[in-house]
C-alpha cells in the first residue's frame, strides 16, 4: 500500500518538459490569482480543471494528496471555515505538481539564473528540487523491497525509517565529496526555446489574473 503511494508521488513530481522561465512566472501569476480573487471558487476549479487537462502528472498530484485534503477539510468544516480553501489548496497542489515539476531540474536552475537569483543560490534551489525527486524514488524502492519480507506493519515501518536515513546520510556524504572535489562554475549564457504549450501556459495564467482581477 505505502509502495504504490510512493509511486503516485513520483509520478507527481515527473512532468512533461517545460520552459523555466514560463513554469515559475505561471506558477507565480496563478497562485496570485487565487489570492487577489480572495479563494474565488471560479479561479481555483478554472486553474485546477486547466492544469489537470494541461498537465496528466498533477492527478497524481492530486490524489497522493487526498489524506491531506480529506484531514484539512475536516478540520475546515469543524472551526467553521470556507470550504473555497479547499478548492483554492487542491488548485495550488496541481500548480506545483503539474507546473512546477513540469521543468527539468537543469531548465530550472537556468530559469533562476534568468531572473538573476546568484548562481550559487539557484543551485542550492535546484537541487532541493531534484533531490525532493530523488528521495521520494528512493522511498518507493525501499518501500517495495521491504514489502516482499513480509513483516508486521510497524516492523515494516520501522525498517523503512531506518533504512530511508541512512540512505539520506549516504547521498549527503555523496553529494558532499562532490561538491568539495568540485569547481562549481555557473553558466549565464543560457539559450530558451518556447515551445505551444508554453505559450499556451503563459496564455492562461495571464487571463485568469485579469479575470481575478475584476473579480476581487
Amino acid at each position: 500500500m505505502i509502495a504504490k503511494y510512493f509511486n503516485l508521488v513520483e509520478k507527481a513530481v515527473h512532468g512533461k518538459n517545460l520552459d523555466g522561465r514560463v513554469a515559475i512566472t505561471s506558477s507565480l501569476l496563478l497562485s496570485l490569482s487565487i489570492y487577489i480573487s480572495a479563494f474565488n471558487p471560479l479561479i481555483s476549479t478554472l486553474i485546477l480543471i486547466f492544469v489537470v487537462f494541461f498537465a496528466r502528472n498533477s492527478v497524481y498530484g492530486l490524489i497522493a494528496s487526498t489524506p491531506f485534503l480529506i484531514l484539512f477539510s475536516i478540520s475546515v468544516v469543524f472551526f467553521g471555515g470556507d470550504l473555497s480553501v479547499i478548492l483554492a489548496i487542491a488548485a495550488l497542489i496541481s500548480i506545483g505538481s503539474g507546473i512546477l515539476y513540469g521543468v527539468d531540474v537543469e531548465g530550472f536552475r537556468k530559469a533562476l539564473m534568468y531572473f538573476k537569483i546568484p548562481g550559487r543560490f539557484a543551485f542550492i534551489l535546484s537541487l532541493a528540487f531534484r533531490m525532493f525527486q530523488i528521495y521520494v524514488r528512493d522511498l518507493k524502492n525501499i518501500s517495495e523491497v521491504l514489502f516482499l519480507t513480509k513483516t508486521s506493519k510497524v516492523s515494516y515501518y520501522k525498517k523503512l525509517m531506518k533504512t530511508f536515513v541512512s540512505v539520506i546520510v549516504l547521498r549527503s556524504i555523496s553529494f558532499s565529496e562532490t561538491l568539495y572535489s568540485r569547481d562549481l562554475k555557473f553558466d549565464y549564457d543560457v539559450e530558451f526555446e518556447l515551445k505551444r504549450e508554453d505559450y499556451v501556459l503563459i496564455a492562461f495564467s495571464t487571463l485568469v489574473l485579469v479575470l481575478s482581477i475584476y473579480l476581487g
